[in-house]
């Protein structure tokens, strides 16, 4: 037994002298272990962080459509209904990170429909009996600024503002019974645009974007209805507010 520690005892020692001097020497000095790395799964790598978003110097433009809502009818008599997708059109320059100046564009249609049991005409839109008499149609050039919220990683929500010019135009699918012809001639009129949105930010050029928006449109038409005993004018007020829901894709300049 005396012997069986003779022979443990001087092993312990060396292996414990061997293995201080293969230590770095902050540990086998006694100072605290580092703390351990988790080396990543084989075949994958860490994702870069997503660069900063930034606007000022930059252009900014892009297309949208989506779907519209008409908030209000021609007149008390008239009803309005969605026909065509609403079509939208920006450019702005970043002034700053926050505030963006530039230009909306935007185009929308609407079907103008007459309830059942009218014959005749009212000031602002010859009538048939019922059913669709025509559509109300408005080009809207809106110089706008808009302004951005601090990014959210890849997000960036804004809101936008802007007044500018509708371009309205009327075309009557039918002229009311007994007439030869008929014109619908909405005039031009001053406009505005408000709205907010978010862009998501695929990549640091190219964003996918979403947007609701209120168009104002409100103007006032003249319509002229032929018939075997003359020409008879009328003059009325449309009421074309609409909102827009709207959905695209957006570019960044680098």
């Amino acid at each position: 037994m005396k012997n069986t520690h003779r022979i443990i005892l001087p092993g312990i020692l060396f292996l414990l002298v061997l293995f201080s001097e293969n230590l770095p020497p902050a540990i086998a000095a006694g100072d605290p272990l580092p703390p351990a790395s988790t080396p990543s799964p084989p075949g994958q790598q860490t994702d870069p962080p997503f660069p900063a978003i930034h606007f000022a110097g930059k252009w900014l433009g892009g297309v949208k459509s989506g779907a519209l809502i008409p908030v209000e009818g021609i007149d008390s008599r008239l009803t309005a209904s969605s026909q065509d997708l609403p079509v939208n059109a920006t450019l702005f320059y970043g002034l700053s990170d926050h505030f963006l100046l530039g230009m909306a564009l935007d185009w929308f249609s609407f079907a103008t429909n007459a309830p059942s049991g009218n014959t005749g005409s009212v000031v602002t839109i010859p009538l048939t009996p019922a059913g669709n008499i025509g559509s109300f149609s408005t080009i809207a050039l809106t110089p706008s600024i808009e302004y951005r919220f601090t990014p959210l990683g890849q997000w960036s929500p804004y809101l936008t503002a802007g007044v500018g010019l509708n371009l309205n135009m009327y075309t009557p699918s039918s002229c009311p019974q007994g007439a030869s012809s008929c014109k619908v001639s909405p005039q031009d009129a001053l406009g505005g645009r408000i709205g907010g949105g978010s862009d998501w930010f695929i990549t640091p050029r190219v964003a996918l974007s979403m947007e609701i928006a209120y168009l104002f449109d409100a103007t006032t038409l003249t319509t002229r209805t032929s018939t075997a005993g003359g020409s008879t004018t009328g003059y009325g007020v449309v009421n074309a507010n609409t909102i827009c829901l709207l959905f695209g894709v957006n570019f960044k300049t680098p």
